[in-house]
């Protein structure tokens, strides 16, 4: 794996991005981890993260402040239909769930939300890119 360590990733953290280490009192908070522009980076990076290692996600030395990535959020934003995590069943369950709530089916407004168990659906104000609703598919 081509990241040293976690701990390695923390002391970088707190040298280059202090504003985005926690403390004891700290609330959760939404950032931004974009890959880096250096090509050969992000090619490091993306071949670590596939083969198991970190992901730009553990590395904060790379957060930025979530309003500074708002537009290349919003380039993200699909119609529910358009969405590929999910199985027509899901998106069935999810376009329900969207309407019980009066939340626009048919707009460029969610994006999925990964990890380890199945997705979530993130539901977005397109206008301001603000969270407004997190809705399960099962």
């Amino acid at each position: 794996m081509y990241y040293r360590s976690f701990k390695h990733e923390i002391v970088l953290a707190r040298q280059q991005k202090a504003e985005f280490v926690p403390h004891w009192y700290s609330l959760p908070r939404w950032i931004w981890a974009p890959l880096p522009q250096d090509s050969k980076e992000r090619d490091r990076i993306v071949a670590s993260a596939i083969g198991g290692g970190f992901d730009v996600i553990a590395m904060p030395r790379y957060f930025k402040r979530w309003d500074q990535g708002l537009p290349a959020l919003r380039a993200q934003l699909k119609k529910l239909d358009d969405q590929q995590f999910f199985s027509a069943k899901e998106k069935k369950v999810l376009e329900q769930r969207m309407r019980a709530s009066a939340l626009a089916t048919d707009r460029l407004n969610t994006i999925p939300l990964t990890g380890r168990g199945r997705p979530l659906l993130a539901v977005f104000d397109p206008a301001s890119v603000k969270v407004i609703a997190i809705l399960r598919a099962n």
